[in-house]
């Protein structure tokens, strides 16, 4: 046993391996539990250092139930964390910490020290792996303390290692340098080859942190030659890959290319899945786009990008913090394949950045049928803690406070993803959904439909026009003076402000003429408009942009969608069955009102003195939409309760409709709201992070509210707020809208559009029935009825301003 140790770690793995089998006969023979279940888990570490990582996983499993039947309880953390450590290899970051937290706390009880330090270091190295430092930095810093009392040269190393990477990441570069130097002084005085090449690399990283080039330059150079006198392949690798950084920093692309030659020789090697993302990463940061390598590269980079995060997908804010960081070079790929023409491909991989947290959520969105009750139930009352916490911060302006809250909802946060993860099938781990491609956009859409696609690289805008067969892509220049973003702002300043329509209407043709008159030729065949835009664009009244003379509304019906892709779900989406038309939720009864909420009140436009205005408009509003459908209920006053909507058969109901106010919160979106009564007078609010919990596959939901469309934008993820949270929900489609809204003149505007609903219904308009061209113009004929809707505004002689008509948009599929 011993003997395959250390051929493992000089990676003599065939040696390890005629070792293990040897020690497994000997032990079976012996009877001996104990040595069968060691060796067990060490044949594990060496299918972990040949990247079979499944295999890997399984020696642990068997180790691990070894160890209990023989009751030694001693060995159980060391098990749970390299199965964490396994799991981290393949990018399960959810399974990682699950099975980390579990040994740690092990390991805690059993007063294992070194164990601690150990999986406190895995963990930290975890939240690095998905740009969440500050979290990392809470493990890095709790090993500090041991530092006296730890003799093991390893551990020594890694905690003054991991503790300068923190301060690096703080920009404290002395203190940084501080442990980093005192880890080179430990790794010299061990005399390890590996280790003294660690202890110059992450000093090299530093320096190249620092922009000190020439500096890093020198310790890489000497961490390359001790990691090759070393012999261990992975550190070789990762060495390389450093000078390519460095010598392509340095403004000398052939030496970079030197070194990138000599690590390629090493990528038909076992290597692990991080390790192979690593290098394809540097090589696409640093090889040029016109060289055909280029993309080569880049499909490998993207391939080992999505089998680590496919793996993801039981936790919403992993996936969407994991992809931030990969982001920008989906974009740069999309931008070099524009510049040789190649728009389709261009167009896939957009699509594979865009929004893919929402997409899977949204197609995930029935999990529930995967869980038992009684597993369903013990995942709810972790979400009732962490919802129990949000409410304490919502009452604290101390952001000591507030900080402190926000570690214990980051705890119980990963103990429900963990507990949801090893609660869902296996099968259900893999998205069956895949980006949409260019022709299946066409054919997914009518022949009377345009599909505008914009995409904001480093510094411009990529718009894409598909009609038909048809392809018209434009740049965007995002540098210049009046450059849309501008633009976008000082038209919506305009429209808010309700400046004169000149105005207006000058900022809004200015815009046309960047955003659409490019595509006119295709634009102009076509009757219906779906928008595909993210960022600040996300934000753009389309409608009221002055094109050919008129508002684009008097010309096109228009749609919006987080991700084209998700256009594909409409054949998956099974015809509902309503038992009720409408639910109306309206005017709350606000008083006596206890509006103490921190969160609420910076975000609420209409508090006065701590007090929601009334909303008696939402009121008549609502009792005049209801009167249009025979089957509907009507929720108003102080039974317009959370308690009572949540608990409405949301499922039973074609269109839910809440007219009351709404805020989006930026620094936590998952508590943005709507407002609501106590049912005893008072405030209420339905949170985000509630609404995307709740089934409610719904054709519509409107949300008659200020801001309802809007929130912060991630990359990789899309706009986060109240219209997200219904379609994760199950929503076919969200009527939301883009800023303060005035009640009289939304009230009017809702009424119009509900008329139209019934009215194209009688018509003999087939809502869901069973032909798939019925199913995909279901969306499409709701933007009908708001357009024409809009179009009514307009045309009259009290509410023309696009203040009262353009805020709302429909988003869906």
């Amino acid at each position: 046993q011993n003997l395959g140790v250390v051929y493992t770690e000089i990676e003599n793995f065939q040696e390890a391996i005629t070792s293990y089998n040897y020690a497994l006969e000997l032990s079976k023979a012996l009877d001996d539990s104990t040595t069968l279940a060691y060796v067990t888990g060490n044949i594990g570490v060496l299918f972990n250092e040949l990247g079979e990582h499944r295999q890997a996983l399984q020696q642990f499993y068997d180790q691990l139930e070894l160890h209990q039947e023989s009751g030694n309880r001693h060995a159980l953390p060391i098990v749970k964390n390299n199965i964490g450590y396994t799991y981290r290899q393949v990018g399960e970051f959810d399974e990682a910490l699950k099975y980390y937290s579990k040994g740690r706390q092990l390991a805690l009880e059993l007063d294992r020290v070194e164990l601690v330090i150990r999986i406190n270091n895995n963990m930290g190295q975890v939240y690095q792996s998905l740009n969440q430092h500050d979290r990392a930095a809470r493990y890095f810093r709790a090993n500090r303390d041991y530092l006296d009392e730890i003799y093991s040269f390893g551990l020594r190393s890694s905690i003054l290692r991991n503790l300068a990477s923190t301060y690096r990441w703080e920009a404290r570069f002395d203190e940084a340098m501080h442990y980093n130097r005192k880890n080179l002084d430990l790794a010299l005085q061990n005399g390890s080859n590996s280790h003294i090449s660690q202890a110059y690399q992450s000093i090299a990283s530093q320096y190249y942190y620092q922009e000190s080039i020439e500096s890093a330059f020198h310790y890489a150079d000497l961490a390359l030659k001790y990691a090759e006198e070393s012999g261990v392949i992975r550190k070789t690798l990762n060495t390389l890959l450093q000078l390519v950084r460095i010598a392509h920093q340095q403004g000398n692309p052939l030496k970079a290319d030197r070194y990138l030659d000599k690590a390629k020789q090493y990528t038909d090697s076992q290597l692990s899945l991080r390790l192979l993302t690593n290098y394809a990463k540097t090589a696409l940061d640093v090889t040029d786009p016109a060289d055909p390598y280029f993309f080569t590269v880049a499909e490998k980079y993207m391939k080992s990008v999505e089998q680590k995060r496919r793996y993801l997908h039981s936790s919403s804010e992993l996936r969407s913090s994991f992809f931030t960081e990969h982001a920008p070079r989906y974009k740069k790929v999309a931008e070099a394949y524009l510049k040789q023409g190649k728009v389709a491909e261009a167009f896939e991989i957009i699509e594979r950045s865009r929004a893919r947290v929402l997409v899977e959520d949204i197609q995930t969105s029935g999990r529930r049928e995967y869980l038992s009750e009684e597993q369903y139930l013990e995942i709810q009352t972790l979400r009732r803690r962490i919802t129990e916490r949000y409410e304490q911060i919502e009452h604290l302006t101390d952001y000591a406070s507030r900080d402190s809250l926000m570690e214990a909802i980051d705890k119980i946060k990963a103990e429900k993803e963990a507990l949801r993860a090893s609660f869902l099938k296996e099968h259900d781990r893999h998205t069956t959904i895949t980006p949409a491609t260019l022709s299946e956009v066409s054919a997914l859409t009518d022949s009377d439909t345009a599909v505008l696609t914009y995409v904001k690289t480093e510094r411009k805008i990529r718009a894409i026009a598909v009609f038909k067969d048809q392809t018209h892509t434009w740049k965007i220049d995002n540098t210049a003076p009046k450059n849309p973003e501008k633009l976008l702002e000082q038209f919506r300043n305009a429209i808010e402000q309700e400046h004169p329509l000149p105005v207006v209407n000058r900022y809004g043709r200015l815009l046309a003429r960047t955003l659409l008159d490019p595509a006119a030729e295709i634009l102009d065949a076509a009757s219906h408009l779906i928008i595909n835009s993210g960022g600040s664009l996300a934000g753009l009244p389309f409608d009221a942009l002055i094109y050919n003379g008129n508002y684009l509304i008097d010309s096109f019906t228009i749609s919006t969608v987080p991700a084209l892709t998700v256009l594909k779900m409409r054949d998956q989406r099974e015809a509902q069955s309503y038992s009720r038309d409408l639910l109306s939720v309206a005017n709350p009864d606000f008083r006596p009102q206890q509006l103490d909420d921190a969160l609420a009140l910076s975000d609420l436009r209409r508090v006065i003195e701590n007090q929601l205005t009334p909303l008696p408009a939402s009121q008549i509003e609502a009792e005049q939409i209801s009167a249009l459908f025979s089957k509907n209920t009507l929720i108003t006053r102080d039974e317009a309760s959370k308690g009572n909507v949540v608990d409405s058969e949301l499922d039973q109901y074609r269109y839910i409709h809440f007219a009351t106010h709404g805020f989006i919160h930026r620094e936590f979106p998952e508590m943005s709201g709507l407002a609501l009564s106590y049912g005893d007078g008072g405030i209420e609010f339905l949170r985000s992070r509630e609404i995307s919990m709740l089934n409610i596959p719904s054709e519509m939901v409107v949300l008659s509210a200020c801001e309802t469309a809007v929130g912060p934008h991630v990359t990789g993820e899309g706009i986060l707020g109240l219209q997200r949270a219904f379609l994760t929900a199950g929503s076919q489609s969200v009527l939301a809208s883009l800023w303060r809204v005035y009640d009289q003149s939304t009230a009017k505007l809702m009424v119009r559009f509900y008329s139209n609903i019934t009215g194209l219904q009688s018509q003999g308009w087939n809502w869901f029935g069973l032909t798939s061209n019925s199913r995909h113009n279901s969306t499409r004929q709701k933007a009908q009825a708001m357009r024409s809707a809009k179009i009514s505004m307009i045309n009259s002689s009290e509410y023309f301003h696009p203040v009262h008509w353009a805020a709302f948009t429909v988003t869906g599929y």
